[in-house]
Formats: C-alpha cells, sequence, structure tokens
C-alpha cells in the first residue's frame, strides 16, 4: 500500500468545517482533517482494489502508518483495509487487534473492529477463548467488542459463547458495556426469544436499566 500517496490524496480532501463538526460530535477527544465517510471509501477503493489483486498477507506496516497518524480517519482507512482483507488474516492477528485497540478506544473504531473479530472467530474456533478473556477485562471497550463481535449471525451465533461473555459484563459496568449488552440481547432474541427471555429472568439483578432499555429499542 503506498501509504505516502494515500496521505496526499486525504489531505486534498480535507475540510476545516467539517473537521470541526466531526470533533464536536466525537466530544472533542480525536483530531480530524475532516473528510466523511463517503469521500473516505472513494479514495480508499483504488488501493483495497490493488491490495485485494496483488497482496497475499496484510500489510502490517501500512497499519501502523495510518495508526501513527493522529487524526481520526487514518484509523478508519486502516480498519477499512483490514476488513476489506480480512481473508489474509492469521489467527495469531488477535495479538496486533489488541494492541490497536489499547491505542484511543471509542465507538467509532469499535465498530470496526467487531466485524474483524466476528470472522475471525468463525474462521478460527480455537480464537474464541480470546474473545471471553476480553469480556473478563477491566477495559470497557475490550468487554464491549466481545459481546457485539457475533452481531448478525443469527441462527449460527455460539450461544454458548455468548452467554458466557454476558455473564461476564453484568453488574456495575460503565456507559459502553450496559449498551452493548442490551444490544448483544436484542440481536440474539430475533433467533433465540427463549433463551434471552430465560437470561432476563434468571439475571434481572445484574440488568441495569440502559441495558434493558436497549434491548426493547
Amino acid at each position: 500500500m503506498n501509504f505516502k500517496q494515500l496521505c496526499t490524496d486525504l489531505i486534498k480532501e480535507a475540510d476545516p468545517q467539517k473537521a470541526e463538526t466531526m470533533t464536536r460530535l466525537m466530544g472533542s477527544e480525536f483530531k480530524f482533517l475532516g473528510v466523511d465517510a463517503k469521500a473516505r471509501r472513494r479514495i480508499m477503493q483504488p488501493y483495497l482494489r490493488e491490495a485485494a489483486e496483488t497482496e497475499t498477507e496484510i500489510d502490517w506496516d501500512f497499519v501502523a502508518c495510518c495508526w501513527d497518524q493522529n487524526l481520526r480517519e487514518f484509523r478508519y482507512l486502516a480498519l477499512q483495509y483490514l476488513l476489506r482483507q480480512r481473508n489474509l488474516l492469521a489467527n495469531d492477528a488477535y495479538k496486533k487487534l489488541e494492541k490497536l485497540m489499547k491505542d484511543q478506544p471509542g465507538w467509532d473504531t469499535g465498530n470496526y473492529f467487531q466485524k474483524i473479530v466476528n470472522f475471525l472467530t468463525a474462521r478460527y474456533p480455537q480464537t474464541k477463548k480470546t474473545v471471553l478473556r476480553w469480556s473478563n477485562s477491566d477495559d470497557p471497550w475490550f468487554k464491549r467488542v466481545a459481546l457485539l463481535h457475533q452481531l448478525d449471525r443469527g441462527a449460527y451465533a455460539d450461544l454458548e459463547l455468548q452467554e458466557k461473555i454476558l455473564l461476564n459484563c453484568l453488574g456495575p459496568q460503565e456507559k459502553p458495556v450496559k449498551l452493548a449488552v442490551g444490544r448483544c440481547l436484542r440481536d440474539l432474541q430475533r433467533s433465540f426469544p427463549d433463551f434471552v427471555r430465560q437470561f432476563c429472568e434468571d439475571h434481572a439483578d445484574g440488568l441495569s436499566p440502559l441495558s434493558l432499555k436497549e434491548l426493547k429499542a
């Protein structure tokens, strides 16, 4: 991946007004160039096409270069790349993903990580133990990815694993975890309504009002 050229292309699209809005929407936690999702997809498309045609392994140097930039759009591009090239991810990719997840986590990047992890646990069942470990983490963002990594699997969800993860995330938790518990249960409810009903009855004391609200959303 030609990182220098990608930087040039991205900077050409920078919009200070959009950057201000994007920064405000993220609670002023991160800096932005002001390149929206539509423009990022357009810019990244030829790079992703070339990568799909030529790469036989993940370009982790490219990911690292993107991650080192103090601008959020570069991180989105790195995660977009990993998601597109997920077929090249090996079962030891978790070690690298963990390092990325620890650095300036957030709602936005978490959405990418959960999709990447969804793929990895489906392809490499032995990696489920890593996701279960994340659900026991003190880091709410690791818990959130663990809770949401099976979204939209429907009847193919690993219900046994998901129940263990949910149990590790009950009780006093931070907002990202409480919301993810509810979202997870809402997703499971589509294919496993009896399980969700019984889980809520059995663990009513551990489910927060915020989780229940999200479940019913």
